[in-house]
């Protein structure tokens, strides 16, 4: 369960960005995929967290952002 916020954040990149860290690694993609499908995440964060998240690490001045293209 360690891994839940990692992944769950990888997973909200690629959503936004369309860059995925995994990529490179199907297994570890699959593992996030059926981790993030048990709903966890769900009650881990607040409602917010996405827009929060996406507001903060996937403005246009963050280097995140501008790697990924969107910024």
């Amino acid at each position: 369960m360690s891994w839940l916020p990692l992944l769950h954040r990888t997973a909200l990149i690629e959503q936004h960005t369309r860059y995925d860290f995994l990529a490179a690694y199907p297994k570890l993609m699959d593992w996030r995929h059926a981790l993030l499908d048990t709903g966890l995440r769900n009650t881990s964060v607040p409602e917010d967290f996405e827009d929060i998240f996406t507001g903060f690490y996937l403005n246009e001045e963050t280097h995140l952002a501008q790697l990924a293209g969107t910024g």
